[in-house]
């Protein structure tokens, strides 16, 4: 039987221990928590608890993340009273299957249908979820329906109390300024956005060494995102010379990255 507790101060670290199991140690990653750290602490001072932590037998296994997506002020046409769901993520291979995360959501649900704490008690709407790809697992694109969550626009949605209203999307126009030069933007609520933006541009500036390069934290920068808008990002993502690059590709084919890359550049 799986324990499920809200975020605090006391548990914060227990979030690191799911999701930077197993993985790369070094001073970009600390600076990465670090930028997490920041991130969660503010928002449990505005909002409340926006994360929900399974345990087993004291041990944390599995992590829910989510806010309201009139938090997100990096997109445009934000929806009321509806709660975004970033992930839900176990670390442990192990453990996979056995209901953690189907014990979060279903947490997460039932405080949504008597108003949750980051909503300031009022009931949501509706929530919805992005199926980012994952090479860990079942991926949420399976794990939202299994869990009642149907097919929206772009995301998968769970009603509560409303009913489900698709989020009006800007089309993305490259930018003059984004000419022969990368733009990287990264999400600090993932330790890895920042770890994925820095990794990136180190490898782009040991192939080409006079390529400019911006990053840009979307939570604080996010008026330069929305001069770029596109999809919620769940890390890191890319502009190359004024084009979308496939950021999923970073994690599993460093070459095949860099070679999109150049692709990109040449056009």
């Amino acid at each position: 039987m799986h324990e499920v507790k809200d975020l605090t101060r006391e548990n914060l670290d227990d979030v690191f221990e799911i999701c930077s199991f197993n993985r790369p140690e070094g001073e970009i990653v600390d600076k990465g928590r670090e930028f997490r750290v920041k991130w969660l602490t503010d928002m449990l001072e505005r909002y409340g608890s926006c994360t929900k932590i399974a345990y087993y037998n004291e041990k944390p296994l599995a992590q829910i993340l989510y806010y309201p997506e009139e938090a997100m002020q990096y997109i445009r046409n934000r929806r009321k009273d509806v709660i975004h769901i970033q992930c839900v993520y176990n670390a442990f291979q192990e453990s996979q299957g056995l209901g953690a995360g189907a014990a979060l959501v279903n947490e997460l649900i039932a405080d949504c249908k008597v108003g949750p704490e980051i909503l300031d008690g009022r009931v949501c709407e509706f929530l919805v979820g992005y199926p980012f790809p994952s090479t860990e697992g079942i991926t949420l694109d399976r794990f939202y329906p299994k869990m009642g969550f149907k097919q929206g626009q772009d995301e998968f949605y769970l009603e509560i109390a409303g009913k489900y209203s698709p989020r009006e999307m800007s089309e993305y126009t490259p930018l003059p300024e984004d000419k022969d030069s990368v733009v990287i933007f990264y999400n600090p609520t993932c330790e890895f956005g920042y770890f994925y933006a820095e990794q990136a541009k180190q490898m782009l500036l040991n192939t080409f060494e006079e390529l400019p390069i911006r990053i840009f934290n979307v939570w604080e920068d996010h008026e330069e995102y929305l001069k770029r808008p596109q999809q919620s990002i769940v890390a890191a993502r890319a502009i190359v010379n004024q084009q979308i690059i496939n950021d999923f590709q970073f994690w599993t084919d460093a070459e095949g990255w860099l070679k999109e890359v150049r692709e990109k550049l040449s056009n």
